[in-house]
C-alpha cells in the first residue's frame, strides 16, 4: 500500500491506495480516500493504522507550549533584558540560550548533556534559526559561566530591570511582599557552597544550599532571589534580605510578611531600622505563652471572634491585644484552630497510654529481675517517655541495690498543654489593621511555598549537578527565570479571561505539535500544525499566537 496525492482545481487530495494486476496490468486499488493535507495530519495523530503505515513521520516537533513561552518572553523582553547587562561577543548570545534554558525548566527539565537533543525537536530552531549543535553541553556552561564572573553578580542587575518591565507591563505593585527560605540538595561534593543542614528535601545526608525568595503578594511575581550555603539558618538571611530590598530595589515603604522561624530580636531590630511594616508568626516562647494563656475558651468562642468554618465541625477563632514586644507596641493577634487543638490532644494522649503500657511494663520487669545499674535504668526510661516526659513524674529507688520505678501523670503540665493547643500569635506593626485582614495576609504566604514546589518540582530545581559556585547558582538563576515566565504566563490568561494556571496552560499547550509527513518514496512531503482544541484555541487567541500555518 501506498500514499497517492491526486491534484482537482488546485487542491491536493490524498487515497491510500495498493498495486494489482488486472487483466495482467498494473493497477490502482483505492482501499481508503482520506481527503485533504489537513485530514491525512489529522489521521496521523489520531493513530490511523493505515495513514501510519503508508506515511514516513521524519519530524513531530514540540509547537504549542514552546512558541507560548516564546511569546510570554516577547512581551517581557527578556532576551534583550538579559543581554544589556551580559554581553557576550560572537556566537549564539546569552540571552537567547538562558531562556531557552528556562523553557527546557518549564517543560520537559533535562540535563545539559540532553539539551542539545531536546531543542532538536521543538521549533525553535524554526523560529530563531538557532541550531541545535549550537546549544551542547559546553556552550550551555559557558553561558551560565556570564551571570556571576569572578564573584560579581550581574543576576540581579538583570531581576531589576525585570520588576521594571513587570511595573510597566501589569501595574504590579511592590506595597506588599513575601519572603520564605527553602533547600535543594546536591548529588556532587565539591561545590564550595554547598553545606549539610536542614533539610527541606528530607534528605538530611546530602549537600545542599538555602535560597530566599521574595515575591509580590498580588500575584505572586518574582521580585529576586539570594543563594546561600546549605548550613545558614533562616534567621540570619533576613539582613540580607533587607539590605538588598533597600539597596538595590530602593524599596522605602512596604509590608513585609514571613514566617516565625525567621523571627530574632537582632532581625526584628533591622526592620524597625529599615522602616518597614512586617506580619509575621511567633515562636513559644515564655512571654508569647502568657500572651496564650490570657485568652481563654470562652473569650475565643464568641460570635464577633469567628473567623472562618475549617469544616467538619471546626472554627477558627481570633482576638487580638496590644502588647509590647521586642521593645515597641505590637498587635498580637491570638488564633484558636479547634481542628488543631483536637488532633494535638488526640496525639498526646495516644503518646502518654503508649508510654503508661511501657513503663508499666518495665516496672514489672524491674520489680521481678535484678537491676542495679542506674545509669542504664534511667536510660531506658528516658526512651520509652521521649517526647511526652514533660508530663511524666519518675521515681526512681534502689533497695540493697535493687533498683525499681514508679511514676505517674503530671496533670498540671497536661492541663496547661491544653490550654495551648490549637493556639498560636501573629505580630503585626500595623496596629490599626483588623484581625481578618493580618490572618489573611498571613497566610496569604501559602503563595511562596506554592511558588518553591513549582520551581522544585515541575521546573526541575532539584537536584543541582553542577559544583562551580557560579554555575550553582547561575542553574538556580535559570529556574527563577522559568517561575518568572509561569507566572506572566498564568497573569496574561487571566487578563484575557481564562482562569488556567500555567502548568496546566502548557501541559495542554504541549499535545500542539507541527508535523512533517513524507511518503515512503520520499517524492511527498507535507507539514502542518496539528489541529488545536477548544481549549489549546482559546489559550492561543487570548497569547495572540499564530496556530493555523502550514510554514513556520
Amino acid at each position: 500500500m501506498q500514499l497517492k496525492a491526486v491534484k482537482v482545481k488546485g487542491r491536493v487530495y490524498y487515497s491510500i491506495v495498493e498495486s494489482v494486476r488486472i487483466n495482467g496490468k498494473p493497477r490502482h486499488r483505492y482501499v481508503k480516500y482520506i481527503g485533504s493535507r489537513d485530514k491525512l495530519i489529522e489521521s496521523l495523530l489520531q493513530g490511523d493504522e493505515l495513514a501510519i503505515k503508508v506515511a514516513k513521520i521524519p519530524e513531530v516537533l514540540d509547537y504549542g507550549d514552546v512558541v507560548a513561552l516564546y511569546k510570554v518572553c516577547e512581551v517581557l523582553e527578556l532576551r534583550q533584558i538579559i543581554n544589556r547587562h551580559v554581553f557576550k561577543g560572537g556566537g549564539v548570545d546569552v540571552g537567547i540560550q538562558a531562556i531557552f534554558m528556562a523553557f527546557n525548566h518549564c517543560v520537559d527539565p533535562v540535563s545539559k548533556n540532553q539539551f542539545e537533543f531536546w531543542y532538536k525537536y521543538t521549533v525553535l530552531e524554526n523560529i530563531t534559526g538557532i541550531k541545535a549543535m549550537k546549544l551542547n553541553a559546553e556552550n550551555l556552561c559557558t553561558a551560565l559561566d556570564y551571570f556571576y564572573p569572578d564573584g560579581k553578580d550581574k543576576a540581579v542587575e538583570i531581576e531589576k530591570e525585570i520588576v521594571e518591565k513587570l511595573k510597566e507591563l501589569f501595574g504590579i505593585k511592590m506595597d506588599c511582599l513575601f519572603y520564605d527560605i527553602t533547600s535543594t540538595y546536591f548529588e556532587g561534593t565539591k561545590c564550595i557552597i554547598a553545606r549539610l543542614g536542614y533539610s527541606r528535601d528530607s534528605k538530611p545526608d546530602k549537600l545542599q544550599v538555602n535560597i530566599g525568595l521574595v515575591v509580590t503578594k498580588e500575584e505572586r511575581f518574582p521580585v529576586f532571589h539570594l543563594v546561600f550555603e546549605g548550613n545558614e539558618t533562616d534567621i540570619t538571611t533576613v539582613g540580607r534580605t533587607i539590605s538588598r530590598l533597600k539597596k538595590e530595589f530602593s524599596i522605602t515603604d512596604c509590608l513585609l510578611i514571613f514566617d516565625r522561624g525567621m523571627v530574632s530580636e537582632d532581625n526584628i531590630g533591622e526592620l524597625d531600622d529599615s522602616h518597614y511594616n512586617f506580619i509575621c508568626g511567633l515562636k513559644k516562647t515564655k512571654v508569647v505563652k502568657a500572651i496564650l494563656r490570657e485568652v481563654d475558651d470562652v473569650e475565643l468562642a464568641k460570635e464577633q471572634n469567628f473567623v472562618k468554618d475549617l469544616g467538619e465541625g471546626f472554627y477558627l477563632y481570633a482576638v487580638e491585644r496590644v502588647r509590647e514586644l521586642y521593645g515597641k507596641k505590637r498587635k498580637v493577634v491570638i488564633c484558636y484552630d479547634a481542628k488543631k487543638a483536637a488532633s494535638k490532644r488526640l496525639d498526646r494522649d495516644e503518646k502518654l497510654k503508649r508510654a503508661e503500657v511501657e513503663l508499666s511494663m518495665y516496672r514489672d520487669k524491674l520489680a521481678r529481675g535484678n537491676y542495679r545499674e542506674m545509669d542504664k535504668v534511667v536510660s531506658k526510661v528516658k526512651g520509652i517517655v521521649k517526647g511526652v516526659s514533660t508530663y511524666f513524674k519518675c521515681i526512681y529507688s534502689s533497695d540493697m541495690g535493687r533498683i525499681t520505678i514508679d511514676f505517674n501523670r503530671r496533670g498540671d503540665k497536661i492541663a496547661d498543654a491544653e490550654i495551648l493547643d490549637g493556639k498560636y500569635a501573629l505580630m503585626s506593626t500595623r496596629i490599626r489593621m483588623s484581625t481578618k485582614e493580618i490572618i489573611s495576609a498571613y497566610y496569604d504566604k501559602d503563595g511562596i511555598e506554592k511558588a518553591f514546589c513549582c520551581i522544585k518540582q515541575p521546573i526541575g530545581l532539584r537536584s543541582i549537578r553542577h559544583w562551580l559556585d557560579g554555575r550553582v547558582k547561575a542553574h538556580i538563576f535559570m529556574c527563577y527565570l522559568s517561575y518568572l515566565l509561569m507566572k506572566t504566563l498564568e497573569h496574561m490568561l487571566k487578563k484575557g479571561g481564562l482562569r488556567m494556571n500555567a502548568e496546566n496552560a502548557l501541559k495542554q499547550l504541549s499535545k500542539a505539535k507541527y508535523v512533517v509527513v513524507t511518503n515512503p518514496k520520499g517524492d511527498i512531503t507535507t507539514s502542518k500544525l496539528s489541529i488545536p482544541s477548544t481549549q489549546q484555541r482559546q489559550i492561543m487567541d487570548v497569547l495572540e499566537v499564530e496556530y493555523i500555518k502550514s510554514e513556520i
